[in-house]
């Protein structure tokens, strides 16, 4: 606090301030803002990461092993949470200058595309703390005009924009808007596994329940059946509303995202391919179509194709006469019990008549078909046997990585893989480092690593580093 009279200097210890932009605005004496200005304070505040690689060159297939060491401003060893990223220096994007640090401290606090953001944090600029803080000019608020309605709106509490179950409802099919609420009614969860056992949950008196992350967890790579336990002659129904993906894109048409994207480069390419001549002894074909051999519906869970075998033997009625082995034999009718075979050859007879003492018969042909079961579609499924299904948790994937050995480096098959590595949950020692082992592949290029991270107590830095594979002899 002090007097203003022409000019005024006013020092802010910096100690406890966090690495970034802070926003220092000034106040009259009736304690309204007057005017405001953002700086960048502490940028020395980050994450020191060194990489060290056992060696500068690889043959394809060797093994490489690289350290990591992560320091903070005060040479002090780090717990950090690092992300590692090993590829093909073609795949290097020079128009897309992001990192950790662009993005939280630069991208995500201040409006509008920014060109280059990793200037500002590139070392080997001289002036880049100047350029920081014109930038930082652009931005604040020169004028101030307080509303108190302003105020209210935004001091409202932020709702959740998603939330971690879905909701569903039980109702009659046959419920008008007259009909009274039945009460309390229970609902089964179960998956395709029989050994992750099942769960009963009961609704309000509205019928309403939500499925919880505990069932999309136990159905994770899988889907989660719901199937009203209530009595079969007034039929209830379960209708879910899972509306998460909804509420995203809608949420994105209101939120503008500043992305630093550069302009692209028109280049025109000159066509140095030689003219492609077809020779007089050369059919030319019209149209290729390729067929495939079999059809065979593929359904998207096992406990559907459990349920469509037994749709198909309910709603079937043919069958193979005994002893004739005659599809839907009218001479054999009093043994139904063998069914057709998915795919097997059968004899049917045509134009079959009965006299009229019926002791005997006539035929105008005989003909064979390969029998099919007719094929039932997975709504058809779930609306016969009154389930719904939900998409549980998404697996957690794995990134390939291959184990070369004195026998498998000789594997004739190619690898072409142009990422080598990639790990997003590294987490350095006591001492801040960490060890990384990882194969070469078979492409003769140059590679990029590249290491982001932060540590427990929000410090963020980043680092790079190359190395050659050749072929090997």
């Amino acid at each position: 606090m002090g007097k203003l009279n022409k000019e005024l200097i006013i020092k802010i210890p910096l100690k406890d301030i966090p690495h970034g932009i802070a926003e220092v605005t000034l106040f009259n004496e009736s304690l309204k803002p007057v005017a405001e200005r953002l700086i960048y304070v502490n940028s020395g505040r980050k994450l020191t990461i060194k990489t060290i690689l056992n060696k500068s060159e690889y043959s394809t297939r060797e093994k490489a092993v690289l350290k990591i060491k992560v320091t903070n401003e005060n040479n002090e060893p780090v717990i950090a949470h690092l992300g590692l990223s090993i590829f093909d220096k073609l795949y290097q994007n020079k128009l897309d200058p992001k990192n950790i640090l662009t993005h939280y401290y630069l991208s995500t606090q201040l409006k509008g595309n920014i060109y280059n953001p990793t200037y500002y944090f590139n070392e080997e600029y001289k002036n880049r703390h100047e350029g920081l803080n014109l930038l930082l000019l652009t931005q604040g608020w020169r004028r101030y005009i307080s509303s108190e309605s302003d105020i209210r709106e935004y001091t409202k509490q932020i709702k959740p924009l998603l939330s971690d179950s879905i909701t569903g409802k039980v109702y009659s099919e046959r419920m008008t808007k007259k009909s009274k609420i039945q009460g309390q009614q229970f609902v089964m969860v179960f998956t395709s596994d029989s050994l992750k056992g099942k769960d009963i949950i009961m609704t309000d008196s509205k019928g309403v329940f939500s499925i919880n992350y505990k069932h999309l967890k136990v159905s994770e790579k899988g889907y989660v059946y719901l199937k009203p336990m209530t009595p079969e002659k007034s039929k209830y129904v379960i209708n879910i509303k899972d509306t998460l993906f909804d509420i995203i894109n809608l949420n994105r048409k209101k939120i503008s995202i500043n992305y630093p994207l550069s302009k692209l480069k028109e280049e025109t390419l000159k066509d140095r391919r030689e003219p492609f001549i077809i020779s007089s002894e050369v059919n030319k074909l019209e149209e290729v179509v390729v067929l495939s051999t079999k059809k065979k519906q593929v359904f998207r869970d096992k406990y559907l194709g459990v349920l469509d075998s037994l749709a198909k033997l309910d709603l079937n009625t043919d069958y193979v006469g005994i002893p004739c082995g005659t599809l839907n034999c009218e001479v054999h009718p009093n043994d139904k019990s063998k069914k057709p075979i998915e795919g097997e050859v059968y004899q049917y007879m045509q134009g079959f008549k009965w006299n009229d003492k019926r002791d005997a018969y006539t035929v105008t042909g005989h003909g064979y078909t390969k029998y099919h079961y007719p094929e039932l579609t997975e709504a058809y499924l779930l609306e016969k046997f009154n389930l719904r299904m939900i998409k549980g948790y998404y697996g957690k994937r794995e990134f390939y990585q291959p184990f070369y050995d004195e026998e498998t480096v000789n594997d004739p098959f190619l690898d072409y893989r142009n990422t080598l590595y990639w790990k997003p949950d590294i987490i350095t020692n006591e001492q801040g480092e960490a060890i990384i082992e990882f194969y070469c592949s078979d492409i003769n290029a140059k590679f990029i690593g590249n290491i982001e991270g932060v540590s427990g107590t929000g410090l963020m830095g980043t680092e790079n580093f190359t190395f050659q594979v050749r072929k090997s002899n």
